[in-house]
């Protein structure tokens, strides 16, 4: 393998492990968030949905949670911890959008 395609292919490692690693701590905030908040996780605050902390906000790399009765919206946001991503999008569009991903070849 030529060592330049090998250090791009490192370089790109270490890009998606930097971004997993703000993923995991947006997520882990607005947990200890919620249990301030909530005293504790319980049944009512589980996910509702197969998507809930599988997609991620753009702007602050927190998760999108099912807000409400048909929408997700950014966790970050909602619980006060510093987003300021307002936007939210229907279950059925975001669901819909996941499996016309996952369809293509």
């Amino acid at each position: 393998m030529p060592q330049d395609l090998w250090d791009a292919a490192k370089a790109r490692q270490d890009e998606l492990a930097a971004l997993y690693t703000r993923q995991i701590e947006a997520s882990r905030a607005a947990t200890r968030t919620m249990m301030a908040k909530n005293g504790g996780l319980n049944a009512t605050h589980w996910p509702g949905t197969l998507l809930s902390g599988l997609v991620f906000c753009s702007c602050c790399g927190g998760t999108y949670a099912h807000r409400g009765q048909d929408r997700f919206a950014c966790s970050n946001h909602v619980l006060g911890n510093g987003c300021d991503n307002a936007r939210t999008i229907a279950c059925e569009v975001l669901e819909t959008r996941v499996l016309a991903g996952l369809r293509e070849p």
